[in-house]
């Protein structure tokens, strides 16, 4: 704010007064009042306009110690807050109401599929979030498949001396125990994201790049395993593959921190790329039966079940990205039976085929001697 020059209360009281002017004199006295005029004038709008600025910054941090947020009013910035009126969701267990929404009230963001209309969450809560595992809405099934999944998981982890080969060494049980921690990451970061992403923008990012991550945290498990023993009896070529693997996972871990991973627009395109992660991890086998041929004395699971787990995944992955039964019935499937919790059911599967195949295949490597050169 520029200082306008004006006298001071000394000088005004220190000039001498004088009679009152005629004529020009007059004249001049006239101009010399409407200076002053104008001068008091642009004070008293400074000054008023100072006290607007002192009063609207007042009122903003209150609003933000208070964490009250406010809509703006600017088309080009995103709104993070569900608008109409809510649907009311009531549940046996308590009497407490959840709120949902359709999809064209929800946060661009949350708007990932277009034919499930209903049952949506926004602007929740971590506590509410909670809660709303034991509601129905349209993610309950995406958060309890793999909920149940990740439990299944650990239960296993806890239980692996019972099932594998009284043989298995050390590092079987490394190996084995890593791909049972991989499948429960993936499950616990999804089940997180399901439950989380409709907090805010931010959660919904964080949440997100947890969940896509845990996806190439279970393949790069899964692969491991089965390079390791498929290779048990070439360390080197064994060593070059599990590096390539780890490589390749790597972007996928990286990946969900650059914006366009997350976005609906990518969709097809992340799933190929997990799909061919899943493809490439099947490499290490093609290459031991072009060198060795297929072992007449290996376990069919042991053989074959990669490329059932493969199957499973390849299916899945299908449904999902094609947004099938939904897409036939918009509004059918808001709640239970939609493409993303089919994909749900077809993962766990396929981690459970993987893990019997796994200890198949261990039971069949640790009984065998490797060829001498």
């Amino acid at each position: 704010m520029s200082r306008v020059d004006s006298p001071s209360l000394g000088e005004l009281r220190q000039r001498p007064r004088t009679a009152a002017p005629s004529g020009t004199d007059s004249a001049a006295a006239d101009d010399e009042t409407d200076r002053r005029s104008s001068v008091s004038t642009v004070n008293s709008s400074a000054t008023s306009a100072s006290g607007e600025a002192v009063r609207a910054h007042t009122v903003e941090s209150h609003l933000a110690s208070h964490h009250v947020s406010t809509v703006s009013t600017n088309p080009a910035e995103p709104v993070d807050a569900p608008t109409g009126k809510p649907t009311l969701v009531s549940a046996w267990w308590t009497s407490r109401k959840l709120r949902t929404y359709r999809y064209g009230q929800v946060p661009h963001y949350l708007q990932d599929n277009e034919y499930i209309h209903t049952g949506y969450r926004a602007s929740y809560s971590f506590t509410e979030s909670w809660a709303s595992m034991l509601f129905v809405h349209n993610e309950t099934g995406n958060i309890w498949t793999h909920f149940l999944g990740l439990l299944m998981f650990v239960a296993l982890m806890a239980s692996t001396t019972m099932f594998l080969p009284s043989q298995a060494g050390v590092w079987d049980h490394v190996v084995f125990g890593g791909f049972l921690a991989s499948a429960c990451a993936c499950f616990l970061f999804s089940t997180l994201f399901h439950t989380h992403y409709c907090n805010n923008r931010d959660a919904y990012v964080r949440f997100g790049c947890l969940d896509y991550a845990g996806i190439s945290i279970l393949i790069c498990g899964s692969a491991t395993l089965v390079t390791y023993y498929v290779l048990a009896c070439d360390p080197l070529l064994r060593t070059i593959y599990l590096t390539l693997l780890l490589s390749v996972s790597f972007v996928g871990i990286v990946g969900p921190y650059f914006a366009i991973w997350a976005t609906s627009r990518f969709r097809v395109w992340r799933t190929i790329i997990y799909v061919a992660s899943g493809i490439l991890s099947g490499v290490p086998i093609f290459h031991y039966v072009f060198k060795h041929g297929i072992p007449t004395d290996m376990p069919w699971w042991a053989m074959y079940g990669w490329f059932v787990m493969g199957g499973t995944y390849i299916v899945g992955a299908t449904i999902y990205a094609s947004k099938v039964p939904e897409r036939w019935w918009p509004g059918r499937f808001d709640y239970f039976g939609h493409s993303h919790q089919i994909w749900h059911c077809f993962v766990v599967a396929a981690a459970c085929v993987h893990a019997y195949s796994a200890v198949e295949l261990m039971a069949w490597r640790v009984e065998q001697s490797c060829p001498v050169a």
